[in-house]
């Protein structure tokens, strides 16, 4: 009987380990929606910031609530960190490190076209 039990909760583990690991999202993004979420973040800080002469990306990824993150620098020196959103690929949110160039003037009420 004991063995029984031991034999049933390891399958049982297994079984919720490799469905588990079935139903979660990858970390990873394909090459093409990478490309286009840079492309997309290089047009949205040059559209939107004043003195934007350089877009790095460096990461973009699944952060942990399941949404597409990118994070890179301008300038060379400004951190941010975008959160966008993979189906149509709009800014959701930002976040952006000291020193970080300002908002164009027309741009700092409302999102300008990117």
């Amino acid at each position: 009987m004991g063995k029984n039990i031991l034999y049933g909760g390891i399958t049982l583990i297994i079984l919720m380990v490799f469905l588990g690991g079935c139903f979660m999202k990858s970390n990873d993004f394909d090459k093409e929606t990478t490309t286009k979420a840079g492309e997309t973040t290089e047009s949205y800080m040059t559209n939107n910031f004043q003195d934007i002469e350089t877009v790095e990306i460096e990461k973009v990824y699944r952060d942990p609530m399941g949404g597409m993150s990118i994070d890179g620098t301008v300038n060379e020196q400004y951190e941010f960190s975008l959160g966008m959103d993979e189906d149509d690929y709009t800014v959701q949110s930002g976040g952006y490190g000291e020193g970080f160039p300002d908002f164009k003037k027309e741009c700092e009420d409302t999102v300008c076209d990117y």
